[in-house]
């Protein structure tokens, strides 16, 4: 089988992202992959016998709609069917989500993979947190808490850089 970076992978039930290939070595090739129900890294060894699936990966948009417990809720915008993820599978990407916003996640058969955020989001300003002399920091409507300049309030919509977690502009 051709594998590529990043290609989403199913062997023995488990789901994996291929993050690094090595050459084929007496019929057997190593993959080092990050397994995606653990979210740990190892390596895999695949040969002929191997049972290898490659699962169909789609894009989806997906409107946030609410949190529950140890649960957030997601519906299809298209067609408005709902989702519930674990805390564990998207709580790294909640901070840059408010309620009913519209995000792309990436599936792989029915299973989702991974949330896409965009480099940058606007979110609202819901509360001045502390004030500090060369900035305040605030709670924005998706409970981020993050530092802006003293010149911004409470219902400001503010924009943050989702790689580097930091205030861009008003």
């Amino acid at each position: 089988m051709d594998f590529k970076l990043n290609d989403i992978i199913v062997v023995k039930d488990n789901y994996y992202r291929i993050l690094e290939i090595s050459s084929i070595v007496n019929g057997v090739q190593t993959l080092h992959v990050c397994n995606l129900n653990s979210n740990s890294e190892e390596d895999i060894a695949i040969d002929n016998n191997t049972a290898v699936e490659l699962p169909e990966v789609r894009t989806k948009a997906m409107q946030f709609s609410y949190k529950d417990g140890n649960l957030y809720y997601f519906m299809d915008i298209d067609t408005y069917d709902q989702f519930s993820f674990s805390a564990t599978l998207v709580e790294d990407y909640m901070k840059f989500i408010a309620e009913d916003s519209i995000v792309n996640m990436k599936f792989a058969g029915d299973r989702m993979m991974e949330v896409l955020l965009s480099d940058e989001v606007e979110l609202k300003v819901i509360d001045v947190v502390e004030n500090t002399n060369d900035g305040n920091i605030v709670k924005l409507d998706s409970g981020l808490e993050i530092k802006v300049p003293t010149t911004i309030n409470i219902g400001d919509k503010v924009t943050i850089d989702t790689k580097r977690n930091v205030y861009i502009a008003k």
